[in-house]
């Protein structure tokens, strides 16, 4: 398990209502996911999670968190285009082309 680095904060709109935005940093993508994407979300170890969101931490610290991760520990495989559509919600949507039980049940 892993967690993206973000950024949050509360914003008021003009009748005085509040609302968040949140946003999730990105860096230089590694292998495999250059393959697919110039960018990837910045990924915190389990270790790194309290770091990025203590108030207490200073830039410098900021900075050293959003190093490359190991990209022996990412991934890529091809997953059915079921993906694309938000109205699909099943575990099965990450699992590799291939090895799903049933594309029907997919929209």
């Amino acid at each position: 398990m892993f967690a993206f680095a973000g950024l949050w904060e509360v914003n008021r709109d003009e009748k005085g209502r509040d609302f968040k935005t949140f946003s999730i940093v990105t860096t230089a993508a590694e292998p495999p996911v250059a393959a697919i994407h110039a960018r990837m979300p910045v990924i915190l170890s389990a270790g790194q999670e309290s770091a990025w969101l203590s108030r207490d931490l200073a830039l410098p610290g900021l900075w050293d968190l959003m190093e490359h991760p190991d990209a022996r520990a990412l991934r890529a495989y091809e997953v059915s285009r079921a993906v694309n559509n938000a109205r699909n919600d099943s575990p099965e949507l990450i699992l590799p082309v291939g090895e799903r039980a049933s594309e029907e049940v997919l929209v």
